[in-house]
């Protein structure tokens, strides 16, 4: 339709240098064909060099996007749930954990060690599946915000390494998912405190490294959960799914 095809060139060719080269590399996946070819018309015209879009990391943009690109929670795309992780996994890993453990209770030495050396075996894999669930959560708020969610993907893994700091960050990254669920869409009051404090308790696992397992992960579950029922039916500020990312 003429109108919407206005549209949709008006909204390319508004963007910024760097925004349009991490359009047509970084993040060309989530664009329709038509949006691309418009990009690629834009780029050609302004001469664009694509050097810009390979220095750019998941750590952040290019210096000269960062200076016009503030922080903002507001969702500017359509949030892309296919982005999101699944919980199999986590579920998965967690009911071995609990069988595991209750498995070996009332074993005597040496096999007792043997069932902890177990649970702390399936708990790195837990680490490593939780972490890699908030990652592609703040992977996937990056791309809603066009790229300007205050936190990274993967600063949203560092954070929970940096000594004294994680403990912050564990309360601050479900708080501020929430709050954007709150910006676009509709929270709960306890969403921006329930994770963090259930993700705090779970740093001690309720006295086993199963409990420990289920903490995280739930609390994750939870977050993402409220997010996506919070911003369903999103529309752009016309009223309409953005016709840039909508396919």
């Amino acid at each position: 339709m003429p109108d919407e095809d206005a549209q949709l060139r008006a909204r390319i060719t508004s963007l910024s240098d760097p925004e349009l080269a991490r359009m047509l590399t970084l993040e060309a996946e989530n664009y329709r064909d038509e949006a691309l070819a418009i990009g690629k018309e834009e780029a050609l015209r302004r001469n664009l060099d694509f050097a810009v879009a390979g220095s750019m990391s998941e750590w952040g943009s290019h210096p000269a996007a960062t200076n016009r690109q503030a922080p903002s929670l507001t969702f500017v795309n359509p949030l892309p749930v296919e982005e999101l992780a699944r919980f199999r996994i986590a579920f998965v890993l967690t009911a071995l954990s609990i069988a595991i453990e209750i498995a070996t209770q009332p074993l005597a030495e040496p096999h007792s060690y043997l069932g902890f050396y177990s649970i702390v075996g399936i708990l790195v894999l837990c680490k490593f599946e939780y972490l890699r669930i908030v990652y592609r959560l703040h992977r996937a708020l990056q791309i809603a915000t066009g790229g300007r969610y205050p936190h990274t993907a993967p600063f949203s893994v560092v954070g929970h390494f940096v000594p004294i700091y994680s403990f912050y960050w564990l309360v601050e990254w479900p708080g501020r998912v929430a709050r954007c669920a709150e910006v676009n869409g509709r929270s709960r009051p306890l969403d921006c405190w329930l994770p963090g404090l259930a993700l705090i308790l779970g740093i001690w696992g309720v006295g086993s490294l199963s409990g420990h397992n289920a903490m995280f992960f739930g609390a994750a579950w939870y977050t993402q959960d409220r997010l996506v029922r919070g911003v369903a039916g999103w529309r752009s500020a016309d009223g309409d799914p953005d016709p840039v990312v909508a396919k």
